[in-house]
Parts: structure tokens; C-alpha cells; sequence
């Protein structure tokens, strides 16, 4: 191999990225530690993001179709409450299934969470 000038770059280059590996290799818990403070910083954000995604397509769907006549309205109140109304309408038809699959969840589980408490009493040891 001669070693030319793009040959030289390519070998440091590797040399670089094998000792970048092995220092991070040597410190994952440091890493890690990094990774996760990234992630609470930034996860509030994602989420927001996340729902915000989610929730356009209902309040789209509502202030286009449910709440049409409002944005003719001559008052400019009633034009302004048109998307405040949408977005509570959205909030509500998206988070309800959730909190009656979570209250039925509940319910279905509530023998075994208490199973362990009614037989506290009966075990002697």
C-alpha cells in the first residue's frame, strides 16, 4: 500500500474511530448517565410533540366539520372559540377511551392486587 495522502486521512481516520470505540466502550455507564439526561430534558418536548401530532387530526376533523358555521360567524369571540372548542371536543373523545380502559383494567385486576393482603392473615409462621 502506498501511502498517499487519501490512504494516510483513511488510516487515522479508522485509528481515530477505534479509539473513540474503545473509550466509549471503557465508560458506558457515563454514557448511559449522558443518554438519560438527554432524554428527561428533552422527553417533555417529544411528548408534546407527540401529542400535539395526535391530536391535530381530531381537531381538524372537528373545526372543519363539527364547527363550520362558527368561523362565519360576524362576532369575533364566537370565531375565536371555534378552535378552543374543537380542542376540548379532541381532548375528549381521544383521553375517554383511554381512562375507561384503564378504570375496566382496574376493575378486572383488583382480585389479584388484593389477593396477597386477604391471605397476610391467614399464614402463620
Amino acid at each position: 500500500m502506498e501511502l498517499k495522502k487519501k490512504n494516510v486521512r483513511t488510516i487515522l481516520l479508522i485509528i481515530t474511530f477505534a479509539v473513540v470505540l474503545y473509550t466509549a466502550a471503557q465508560n458506558l455507564s457515563s454514557i448511559y448517565d449522558a443518554i438519560k439526561t438527554v432524554w428527561n430534558v428533552f422527553g417533555v418536548v417529544i411528548t408534546g410533540l407527540a401529542m400535539a401530532f395526535v391530536l391535530n387530526v381530531p381537531l381538524k376533523l372537528f373545526e372543519n366539520r363539527l364547527f363550520y358555521g362558527m368561523s362565519e360567524d360576524r362576532r369575533p369571540l364566537v370565531r375565536k372559540l371555534r378552535r378552543a372548542v374543537s380542542l376540548l371536543c379532541s381532548l375528549v373523545v381521544t383521553l375517554m377511551p383511554r381512562s375507561a380502559a384503564s378504570a375496566r383494567l382496574e376493575g378486572s385486576l383488583s382480585p389479584f392486587f388484593n389477593t396477597p393482603r386477604n391471605m397476610s392473615p391467614r399464614i402463620h409462621l
